[in-house]
């Protein structure tokens, strides 16, 4: 009777052994579902007397401990020749949601080139509290040595989850980044080299997967004017709330006909990924 006791302990005990460790190998809901989501701007144009060119890395979700690399691939840019960068790693502790910067540093030549060259960073091998969202990232220096005004717009991207604003104490915004995602959708043209005369251009909206009156409000052939000196302004476009929607859409923002210069991008992809 006694062995016979023991038997059935022996198994029970064995049981709880198998639940435990089922439940240490998936976790629990609560603490699966709590991943930290990040972005990485599409798309960051500068010009070449610009100096510098800032990738912002934003952060969302639950804000878990977590540390994602990031990788650098030659396009038109050259590494050592039109910028310099290295790979590397960004770290959160948890409860920190705040954003993190990739500064590259731009070369300034004599040298005409392309009118718009490019380099690529990609966030890879993240740990297992991060999830990256949208991870790549294009750095475009645009010539100032031959065309004389440049314009580009750049790709933008908008998580549903609010991100930090907040620069980090003692560093202010720098021109050229990109300050918020969701409450406005900034498509920025950037001019090269820094103008003199008030300058303007005509920008519209286009559907894509994201449609005008549903997931945006649509631009129809409007003005912007650039203040004289200025190499960067917004095109502003209204975001309408769309629970319902799919997980990630699109729309596009072009400019054209500029007063002065060439247009070397005029097509910029806004991305609405969703919650």
């Amino acid at each position: 009777m006694v062995q016979e006791l023991r038997r059935v302990l022996a198994r029970c005990v064995a049981a709880l052994l198998v639940v435990a460790a089922s439940l240490v190998a998936v976790g629990s809901p609560g603490l699966a579902a709590c991943q930290r989501v990040i972005v990485i701007n599409p798309e960051v144009t500068v010009s070449e007397g610009a100096g510098r060119l800032i990738f912002t890395v934003f952060s969302g979700g639950c804000a878990a401990s977590g540390q994602v690399a990031y990788a650098v691939t030659a396009g038109g840019a050259q590494p050592g020749v039109d910028f310099a960068l290295s790979a590397g790693q960004l770290r959160w502790a948890a409860g920190d949601s705040t954003t993190r910067r990739i500064t590259v540093t731009v070369a300034l030549d004599s040298v005409p080139e392309p009118a718009l060259e490019d380099f690529r960073v990609t966030l890879v091998n993240p740990s297992p509290g991060v999830r990256v969202a949208h991870g790549v990232g294009y750095g475009r220096i645009l010539d100032d040595d031959g065309l004389g005004f440049a314009w580009a717009v750049d790709d933008q991207i908008c998580p549903q989850w609010v991100v930090d604003q907040t620069p980090p104490p003692g560093e202010p915004w720098i021109v050229g980044e990109q300050r918020r995602l969701c409450d406005l959708v900034e498509g920025a043209i950037y001019l090269v080299p820094p103008p003199g005369p008030v300058m303007t251009a005509r920008w519209e909206t286009a559907d894509g997967t994201a449609q005008a009156g549903v997931d945006f409000v649509g631009v129809t052939d409007r003005v912007v004017a650039v203040p004289a000196g200025a190499t960067l302004v917004a095109l502003p476009v209204k975001l309408l709330s769309r629970p319902e929607a799919p997980q990630r859409r699109w729309f596009y923002v072009r400019a054209f006909a500029p007063s002065h210069g060439t247009v070397v991008d005029g097509v910029a992809v806004v991305t609405l990924l969703g919650s």
